[in-house]
């Protein structure tokens, strides 16, 4: 049985890097006929959404093709019924779409007057691309995006998440996401650099296809639980087709987003330094692998294996000490080095983010230069004098979830458990 179940799991990874191999294929040799199929698939969502208003503009006008054939027939009553029958249903569901609201990002927001460096930090930020456009030093039209909100998560992450404002993606709310982990690993200099080059991502200059083309995988997986949350009638229509389409589209787009991501390091050159900003990155994989390959399976371990206490832990507080005791020089530079020639265990499996290679020979590096270790932390510098508070937030929020997540797991194990416990009474 072992045996089977390992076969067809391997068969299942084999299928997934053949196809994985095949698209990377068609992306690296054919990349404008890739780049239509993954806007075609891109309009596809949109033209499903669309599809209601449509029918039911199309029912309109049948109606009044109907009504103006007198005298009627059983055919004409017929036929109108059917389509009012369509106008009503596609007019239900074009209601339940335009009147669709969707959760923010989860995490804690962060107030101007707990962190005004940081909102200054952003402010100048895009300020002073604004500024650079003004002159022409950005090429192509440029326009910042508007921070609607600036939020703290758990994860290791600097995203700016977009949340359409209605069921159509057209519009949007903008939220920074900013990872504490990934905040209090990166020194402060680097992490000015990490912001900058994300406002520059999402400005609306040269690369607001591709952009516009990344943006759309985390859009199209809030409709599926969005729509299932208020279920109203018609719309688990539209919750089966995205939880089909928005994988199908990630998995389509992995190597848009990409692209993506190397034209913001290239156009975070025209504000940064090549060699400042290729230590930045350098910055943020090698914290990136600390938190998620080291510190992670190290608090898992100690809590699963030798049955730790969570209430007694401080993640978020101790993770900067953490990481300037284990990363050192030497170890960075091995780490580095296994990303740099792709080594097994230093790959982020279908992620977003290209390989460190190509980000080197994007932006003109071809060796090494390590980033500087040891520096206080992103954290401690913008946070200040409630830098305490705020760590100690993030230590209760990631407490209460372990604990709740361990009371879910003795809940389930206990279930399976007793019908166990009734087959050896009644055998006994």
């Amino acid at each position: 049985m072992i045996n089977k179940e390992k076969l067809l799991a391997n068969a299942q990874t084999l299928r997934q890097a053949v196809h994985s191999f095949n698209l990377h294929h068609i992306a690296t040799h054919y990349p404008k006929a890739y780049f239509v199929v993954v806007l075609t698939a891109a309009l596809a969502g949109y033209a499903f959404l669309m599809l209601f208003p449509v029918l039911g503009i199309v029912a309109i006008t049948q109606l009044v093709d109907v009504a103006q054939s007198y005298p009627f027939s059983i055919d004409n009553v017929s036929q109108a019924l059917v389509w009012i029958g369509v106008l009503i249903f596609s007019t239900a569901m074009s209601h339940h779409i335009f009147s669709m609201s969707f959760e923010p990002p989860k995490g804690i927001t962060i107030p101007a007057a707990k962190a005004p460096k940081l909102f200054e930090l952003i402010d100048n930020n895009q300020k002073q691309a604004g500024w650079l456009n003004a002159f022409g030093l950005l090429g192509g039209r440029f326009r910042r995006p508007m921070i609607h909100t600036v939020l703290l998560s758990e994860h290791f992450e600097l995203a700016i998440c977009k949340t359409p404002i209605n069921g159509i993606p057209l519009w949007s709310k903008n939220t920074l996401v900013i990872g504490f982990p990934l905040m209090h690993t990166l020194p402060e200099r680097y992490f000015n650099f990490a912001i900058t080059r994300k406002l520059l991502q999402y400005s609306k200059g040269r690369n607001i296809v591709v952009n516009w083309l990344h943006q759309l995988q985390g859009i199209w997986f809030l409709y599926p639980k969005a729509f299932s949350r208020r279920k109203l009638l018609g719309e688990q229509l539209i919750v089966w087709f995205f939880r089909w389409y928005a994988p199908f589209y990630k998995q389509l787009s992995l190597y848009t987003a990409q692209r993506d991501e190397l034209m913001a390091d290239t156009l975070a050159l025209q504000q940064i330094n090549d060699s400042d900003l290729f230590k930045t990155i350098q910055s943020q994989i090698v914290a990136q692998y600390f938190y998620q390959k080291i510190y992670l399976p190290k608090l898992s371990n100690f809590i699963i294996s030798h049955g730790g206490n969570p209430a007694k832990l401080n993640p978020y507080t101790t993770l900067s000490t953490a990481f300037q005791q284990i990363v050192n020089e030497e170890r960075c530079k091995q780490w580095l080095e296994g990303f740099q020639q792709r080594a097994p265990g230093f790959e982020f499996v279908q992620s977003n983010t290209p390989a460190f290679s190509q980000r080197m020979h994007n932006i003109g590096q071809t060796r090494l230069k390590l980033p500087k270790l040891g520096s206080r932390s992103a954290a401690e510098c913008y946070f200040g004098a409630h830098f305490a508070k705020t760590a100690h937030l993030m230590d209760t929020v990631w407490r209460n979830k372990i604990i709740l997540r361990l009371k879910q797991q003795r809940n389930v194990s206990s279930r399976v458990q007793r019908p166990n416990l009734r087959v050896k009474a009644v055998a006994g």
